[in-house]
């Protein structure tokens, strides 16, 4: 009877320190995953400003993978991208907000097809450096109801208030008639005008 007495003790006691031998394991294992993440960051706090842009720089770029076409429309998506991941990596903390806003290299490359706010984002943060222009007319046309001018002149429109300090403007004309292997005389006039 005493026994069984001692194990009825025992038994709960056993349950609640195995339940707490758990909690401190849990406790412990997510304690050095914070010790682990604090080096890292610590390892980022000890780079210079200078250093720490050129990594984030080089973390934000996403190129067009090797077999994509060399066309305006893919190039731009990927440079999109690009800027997309500009904008969450300068969410990260206050010092990667500064050095990705104050960092004009991940601003620089302006392309036609770009959303209006992203395209006033960058010329503003390219600031004085020499901005990268991609027009590449063959993005629209066939595939928006829109005709071309109307897609092309708002952004000409800041590509002209930041012409001052462009470094290279590719322009890229492309068409895709249906019937034939002419460009329409409108588009040429088109062209004209454009370039």
């Amino acid at each position: 009877m005493r026994a069984n007495a001692m194990r009825a003790i025992l038994e709960p006691s056993s349950t609640l320190l195995q339940a707490l031998s758990t909690t401190i394991t849990r406790q412990l294992k997510d304690c050095t995953n914070q010790i682990a993440a604090i080096h890292r960051r610590a390892t980022f706090s000890s780079l210079p400003d200078e250093i720490l842009s050129s990594v984030l720089e080089l973390a934000a770029y996403r190129p067009p993978p090797k077999n994509t076409s060399s066309k305006g429309a893919a190039k731009t998506k990927y440079f999109i991208k690009s800027v997309k991941a500009a904008v969450q990596i300068s969410s990260v903390c206050a010092r990667f907000r500064w050095i990705v806003v104050h960092t004009p290299g991940m601003w620089n490359r302006i392309y036609f097809g770009m959303p209006e706010e992203m395209l006033e984002t960058c010329i503003k943060r390219a600031g004085s450096i020499e901005l990268d222009i991609l027009y590449d007319n063959s993005v629209v046309g066939y595939t928006k109801h829109e005709s071309r001018e109307e897609l092309a002149y708002p952004f000409l429109g800041y590509v002209k208030s930041a012409m001052r300090s462009c470094r290279q403007f590719d322009h890229h004309f492309f068409t895709y008639p249906p019937d034939s292997h002419t460009l329409p005389v409108y588009e040429m006039a088109l062209l004209e005008a454009m370039t």
